[in-house]
């Protein structure tokens, strides 16, 4: 293929920055909003930390003006993006993909005005193109962050670990990888067990480079024919429901890896048929209107799945929109009353015991609430900490 003949000037392709996931936010009302300020993401080439993906923006390689979308979005908070070439780009359009991507980035690390986001990843379609596309950027590879994995499976695992070890001997750039569970054997009952137990195994030997382990809620859904409503969760489709539970029982055991939420692929409005699952207590008087704008956008049912999403362990979530990103990063925030109950079971004895929480509510437990609460506590580092009678819904209507 050819990428044309646009080349980074300098040596380094970007000075190290810091992003958050509240760019938008003023400096007035975060110090509104937060009780310890959101600590985002420093850009660089070396291993990415899971927890600050937030949402993921997927966008096709095919797009015109890559990196102008890409910007816009980082401006609200898209700090992790993927250029897919794989679902969302045409058999017949691969070619012209592949180019469009190769000249994009050559382009942006030529030209800082081009803002790239800190956690930007490829999405190909083998191992073969990411080996092709690989060399064609050359010194520009470490653009890219890593990629997403599609259909990755015990049978496909080995190939694309492969390609990503020799891009990393030949270019000296080392790509995380976000392998995608989303096959048959990663759904059916009687393998999915055995599948991820397996690669579990493979991936352990790499861990510092698997941020998370992704969930292709759509070819999952796919494989049997159903489709969530914008008023249902992903947890309302049973079967797809259970293989999610498994992925998180056997990845997140020993805090090993972080399993990231499926895509939410609703953004426009249709009919309902529930009601709106968005509870009025959520919102005081002032906040009326933004509930009506949140259900006519059809987030409601987004940001109930999110709350499941964490509920059931999982991190970060994918995206096809920009109206979904600020919902999601909000609701990764952590609000004070968790902080104070995480910090004060971190203080607590190794050796257990149980105390009252500050808040005469629950009892917080040292030993069992321990990594609950570390979590919590690193959460808190990216996303911030909300004050004391904040919630999620601040940012929102920020």
């Amino acid at each position: 293929m050819d990428g044309g003949d646009i080349e980074p000037s300098g040596t380094a392709l970007r000075q190290p920055e810091t992003f958050d996931h509240f760019p938008d936010v003023s400096a007035t009302a975060r110090q509104e909003f937060f009780e310890r300020a959101p600590g985002g993401v420093e850009a660089g080439t070396g291993p990415v930390d899971g927890l600050a993906l937030g949402a993921t923006l997927y966008i096709p390689g095919i797009e015109p003006g890559i990196f102008a979308k890409l910007g816009q979005t980082l401006d609200i908070g898209a700090l992790a993006a993927v250029i897919c070439l794989e679902d969302s780009v045409r058999l017949e359009d691969v070619p012209a993909a592949e180019v469009n991507v190769v000249t994009s980035l050559r382009r942006a690390a030529a030209d800082p005005s081009i803002k790239v986001p800190p956690l930007l990843f490829l999405r190909p379609r083998t191992p073969e193109q990411l080996i092709s596309v690989g060399r064609d950027l050359g010194s520009v590879l470490p653009l890219l962050r890593g990629i997403c994995v599609p259909k990755f499976s015990s049978r496909s695992g080995e190939g694309w670990l492969s390609a990503v070890d020799l891009l990393a001997d030949e270019l000296g750039h080392h790509l995380s990888v976000m392998p995608i569970l989303e096959g048959p054997a990663a759904l059916h009952r009687e393998s999915r067990l055995a599948e991820f137990l397996t690669l579990r195994s493979v991936l352990l030997d790499r861990k510092e480079h698997v941020p998370v382990v992704r969930i292709g809620g759509t070819d999952l859904c796919g494989l049997l024919g159903l489709r969530r409503r914008a008023d249902e969760t992903i947890y309302d489709l049973g079967p797809v429901r259970d293989a999610i539970l498994d992925m998180v029982n056997v990845f997140t055991r020993n805090d090993d890896f972080l399993v990231s939420g499926p895509v939410w692929e609703y953004f426009h409005s249709d009919e309902r048929l529930w009601k709106p699952q968005l509870r009025t207590s959520l919102f005081d008087s002032e906040g009326a209107d933004l509930r009506s704008s949140l259900i006519s956008r059809h987030l409601d049912g987004l940001i109930k799945e999110v709350l499941a999403d964490r509920a059931n362990g999982l991190t970060g979530k994918t995206v096809i929109h920009p109206s979904h990103i600020r919902p999601v990063n909000a609701l990764h925030t952590v609000t004070f009353e968790e902080w104070v109950d995480a910090s004060n079971i971190m203080s607590s004895s190794h050796e257990g015991g149980v105390q009252v929480s500050a808040f005469s509510n629950k009892m917080n437990e040292a030993g069992p609430h321990r990594l609950w609460a570390e979590r919590v506590l690193a959460r808190g580092q990216v996303f911030g900490v909300l004050r004391e009678g904040t919630t999620f819904v601040s940012l929102l209507d920020s």
